[in-house]
């Protein structure tokens, strides 16, 4: 399969072994394709979200790949696995994502924020709260004496919540922690969505000037949920789509 921009889009493999072996084996040859159908082929092999990612022209794909899957899981579930061509067209209606995960990936050493997390959550806050998510994750990243001197600011306890957890699951962020459901019982997750839950209630009460009280209950996964369903729009087909207008209080 041939692009009409002159890309290899499928048989890559076979025509290194043409070069390799000097063999003339005959098979179909179809040109004229657009590029965008690459993200449809091979569908029944295995083909890494980061491969994706990295074909829309991003840098750093690995890691905006883990971001828009986590925006994905907080929409649709967690368990849920987005189709390739549905990540892509998250990536390409939503090009600031790409800058979101730079801006988690240059806190991460001061925060203990793992990059997928960090870049999710301030491109959400950046889409409403421009203003409020800058001050908030460079005063988190760079520090201020005056804020960071009062124990109780909630920037000051999210430092400390944040080193505690690292110092007691070091870089495992992805092994399995157990939540409280929203109905009784327990929810599976890993320690990024408690890093998120973590981060969002000390945003809010930084935003809102209300009191920070801990919660590890569902509730706050469902609120990040909720605020990424009015924040990104799924496109599945490449129809036109209409983008959400109208600001939300984060209550």
């Amino acid at each position: 399969f041939i692009s009409d921009t002159g890309n290899l889009l499928d048989g890559q493999h076979r025509l290194t072994a043409l070069s390799q072996t000097n063999q003339t084996i005959p098979f179909l040859v179809v040109t004229g394709l657009p590029d965008d159908i690459f993200v449809y082929i091979d569908q029944n092999k295995t083909r890494a979200a980061k491969d994706v990612v990295k074909i829309a022209g991003v840098s750093n794909p690995a890691k905006v790949a883990a971001a828009v899957k986590l925006i994905h899981q907080c929409m649709e579930g967690r368990a849920r696995t987005p189709r390739n061509e549905l990540l892509y067209r998250m990536i390409q209606d939503y090009p600031d994502i790409e800058f979101a995960i730079a801006k988690g990936e240059s806190m991460h050493d001061s925060t203990y924020i793992p990059t997928s997390v960090g870049g999710t959550l301030y491109f959400l806050y950046k889409r409403w709260w421009p203003e409020e998510c800058k001050q908030f994750f460079d005063i988190l990243q760079y520090g201020d004496q005056d804020i960071l001197s009062q124990s109780q600011h909630p920037i000051t306890r999210l430092k400390n919540k944040l080193r505690h957890l690292y110092n007691k699951v070091g870089k495992r962020f992805g092994d399995l922690y157990a939540l409280p459901g929203s109905h009784g019982g327990k929810v599976i997750y890993d320690h990024r969505w408690q890093v998120m839950m973590f981060i969002h209630q000390a945003f809010k009460s930084y935003r809102t000037g209300k009191r920070l009280i801990w919660r590890e209950d569902q509730s706050t996964i469902d609120e990040i949920g909720e605020l990424c369903k009015k924040t990104v729009t799924l496109r599945h087909s490449y129809e036109e789509i209409e983008y959400p207008k109208r600001k939300i209080p984060l209550e």
